[in-house]
């Protein structure tokens, strides 16, 4: 079990380690995890976005009609793990039929940096755009699409599982901004040498999913077995 003053969040170590490697590509599974830490989920043909994990219920293909990489302003089509696609109708987000027509596109927008790069990578922040003209929001755990702009609601960070990539169940070493590795030596937490030996591993964790990604909760275990943990004002 993991204690809860063992959660840390992941930052410099992991930090675009995913978005090194190769883009996203049509027919690759994806998770999208909106602005409030949820991943988008399909339950009974209805999309909402209520936990921190990535599972089948999670989990969508990218396709594209002529296949390839995806790029900024490409339209997509998201086909959720019962085969049926994403669409919307009105407002809702929904997944009832397995025709890829007009309710079913989506338009993929890259956040920021578009027009420097568009091609979409692991860890990109986008924003989708339906048929209506509006994005897809999440609003307390409410997947719709009311709104035309591209704001925090729209904004989904575009995961997938990255060969190469930190995952969890890895063995790490965390080097601090004076270039020495943090060890354990019996239950003390310290610094102090540039050693990458048995007293400086950690096996990273999370409850999340296989490949990291900047934000995401982890726990760091030591070679003694325990955790690390942040209780009062010391580790």
């Amino acid at each position: 079990m993991h204690p809860a003053s063992s959660a840390f969040l992941v930052a410099l170590l992991v930090q675009g380690a995913a978005s090194q490697f190769s883009a996203v590509a049509s027919g690759d599974t994806v998770f999208l995890k909106s602005h409030i830490g949820h991943h988008l989920d399909v339950e009974s043909q209805v999309a909402r976005a209520r936990w921190n994990s990535r599972s089948i219920w999670q989990s969508l293909v990218i396709e594209k009609v002529d296949g390839g990489t995806v790029q900024h302003g490409d339209t997509i089509f998201l086909k959720t793990h019962l085969g049926l696609y994403l669409h919307v109708r009105q407002v809702d987000v929904q997944a009832f039929w397995v025709e890829r027509g007009t309710w079913q596109g989506f338009v993929v927008e890259k956040a920021g940096s578009g027009a420097i790069n568009g091609t979409i990578y692991p860890g990109d922040t986008i924003c989708l755009s339906a048929h209506t003209g509006h994005r897809i929001d999440v609003h307390d755990g409410v997947v719709q699409a009311r709104y035309r702009e591209c704001g925090a609601w729209q904004s989904f960070q575009l995961q997938k599982d990255v060969l190469g990539a930190v995952t969890s169940g890895a063995t790490v070493f965390l080097t601090t901004h004076l270039g020495s590795q943090v060890d354990v030596e019996g239950e003390a937490v310290r610094s102090r040498w540039q050693d990458h030996g048995l007293m400086q591993q950690f096996v990273i964790e999370s409850k999340v999913g296989n490949t990291l990604y900047a934000g995401d909760g982890v726990f760091l275990k030591s070679h003694t077995g325990h955790y690390i943990d942040a209780t009062n004002a010391g580790t």
